[in-house]
């Protein structure tokens, strides 16, 4: 990770176009995607960047959790309750089903979230980056081009960001992320 930061004017408006965008101005060979409300530490992008270098033959998702002061507050709230009983405050909790491993990475069967996501600059370009059209399902998207690319998605366990989404904590804002799909 290199100490040189440039900051870039997009001059289009999707998330997808962004991504792309950020990517065609990289100079690196590792890329690594990091949504708004993630917060995540110097040691674990240094930990993802070793883990692209070891395999830089998979896609790989850090887990996430929600900040223990998020948590806490949605506590405090009856539809705070509700997330937490029904799972969607950690990733771990989101795969329900799936065959969870702590201690190594293992392959993500349902896909990718692009959250939190590395990847090789190399492999970006081999599944042509995102559709910048697209508004809502870029997730959905990019994991069918990553497998038709003959890649699969992994979960790094290990490597733990907070995702902060104060934006889900009214029901209103919730139900409208969800009904366009937007659910991490």
């Amino acid at each position: 990770i290199g100490s040189k930061i440039v900051l870039l004017n997009n001059p289009k408006k999707s998330v997808g176009a962004a991504r792309n965008f950020g990517v065609r101005n990289s100079k690196g060979d590792f890329i690594i995607f990091l949504d708004d409300d993630f917060l995540i530490s110097k040691e674990s992008l240094l930990a993802l960047q070793d883990l692209l270098e070891k395999h830089p033959d998979k896609v790989i998702n850090a887990a996430w959790i929600y900040p223990p002061d998020l948590l806490e507050e949605i506590r405090q709230k009856k539809f705070g309750r509700y997330l937490i009983s029904e799972g969607f405050t950690s990733l771990r909790d989101r795969m329900k089903g799936l065959n969870w491993d702590d201690n190594q990475l293992f392959e993500r069967s349902r896909g990718v979230s692009s959250g939190i996501l590395a990847i090789t600059k190399d492999n970006f370009q081999k599944i042509g980056g995102y559709h910048e059209e697209m508004v809502f399902g870029n997730d959905t998207d990019l994991s069918l081009r990553i497998k038709a690319a003959g890649l699969k998605p992994y979960i790094a366990p290990n490597i733990v960001a907070y995702h902060n989404e104060r934006d889900k904590m009214d029901l209103k804002m919730w139900l409208d992320r969800r009904k366009f799909g937007v659910s991490h």
